[in-house]
């Protein structure tokens, strides 16, 4: 008689295999996700650093007797060449350079210098001129330039009216106007030329607020210091006199 248990017993042990394997596939973990890429944040380009003052004179045809120190320098080309340009054109007494800077009463002075030969005369009697940056008493941006002289140095203040960015300082064309210069300024202007010159300017004015001066008067007195050099603040160091190089 043929066993019938033993004949069925195979099948039923592969049976129960599969059903554990079976169990044990469906109980396995599933595979973790892959990863994510982790997402490039895009880099800004800055502006391309600021040509160095001697190059921009080099490449752009400034008289190299213009000078500015690089640590004072404005951080753009655009603002350094605009400062180069403008003095530039006292040193070869073109009017062209300096018209695009000026607002109507510098460009009626300009004309007037120009005609009556004055701006070409300047132009020869000038020997160097340095730029020098830094803020009025009320905090705004403003341009020094001295002006050497074979026998002096003499300054004139330029305020930024308008122009390069916010406050006067970003990027286009410069509006520069002439500063009020005392009379003798020279006598005051010592290691900080811009606090010198408006303290210069403040003096002048508390004197002329005098009931008892008039403006004669204080001005005579003004004078009066600028020829005595005891009289005036200690630490001059050369600058501008009456209004600077033919301008105020």
């Amino acid at each position: 008689m043929i066993n019938l248990t033993r004949l069925f017993r195979p099948s039923c042990t592969l049976a129960l295999f599969a059903g554990v394997l079976v169990s044990m596939i469906g109980c396995s973990d599933p595979p973790p996700p892959p990863p994510k890429k982790a997402k490039k944040t895009p880099v800004v380009q800055g502006p391309p650093p600021a040509m160095s003052i001697d190059d921009l004179i080099a490449e752009n045809g400034i008289d190299d007797r213009v000078w500015m120190d690089e640590l004072q320098a404005p951080p753009t080309n655009a603002q350094r060449l605009g400062l180069l340009q403008f003095f530039d054109g006292f040193l070869t007494g073109r009017a062209d350079l300096l018209k695009p800077f000026f607002g109507p009463i510098e460009r009626e002075e300009l004309a007037k210098l120009e005609a009556s030969g004055d701006l070409a005369q300047l132009a020869a009697d000038i020997e160097g001129v340095e730029i020098r940056l830094g803020v009025t008493n009320e905090g705004r941006p403003a341009v020094l330039g001295l002006y050497e002289f074979a026998d002096r140095v003499e300054g004139q203040m330029w305020e930024i009216a308008d122009g390069p960015g916010p406050a006067g300082m970003g990027s286009g064309q410069y509006i520069l106007v002439a500063a009020y210069a005392p009379p003798g300024l020279s006598d005051w202007l010592g290691r900080d030329a811009f606090i010198d010159w408006y303290a210069a300017v403040q003096t002048e004015q508390a004197m002329l607020n005098k009931a008892d001066l008039g403006m004669e008067a204080a001005r005579a007195k003004a004078s009066d210091a600028s020829e005595n050099p005891a009289e005036a603040p200690s630490g001059s160091s050369g600058g501008g006199g009456p209004g600077g190089p033919g301008m105020r």
